[in-house]
């Protein structure tokens, strides 16, 4: 069972990486992305800008890091924070 699942895994799994500025999921070119002092704009094909990721982080009382990413949709500047 656990090979079948691994092996499914495996079949359909796809290959994304980022190069030049270009988000490439199995070799074609399917968005791009820019970065300005850690606010990363994710955009169209054709240029348009669709969303945007902050990182932001939070030191606790026990010393620990708390880190988190707000999203922002640009068509309504809605945020998950």
């Amino acid at each position: 069972m656990l090979v079948l699942l691994f092996t499914s895994i495996l079949t359909h799994s796809q290959d994304v990486k980022v190069k030049s500025g270009k988000i490439l999921l199995d070799g074609k070119e399917v968005g791009r992305i820019s970065d300005n002092k850690q606010v990363y704009t994710f955009s169209s094909l054709d240029g348009k800008a669709l969303f945007t990721t902050q990182q932001k982080a939070k030191t606790l009382i026990d010393g620990s890091t708390s880190n988190w990413l707000v999203v922002t949709d640009l068509s309504d500047n809605k945020t998950n924070d």
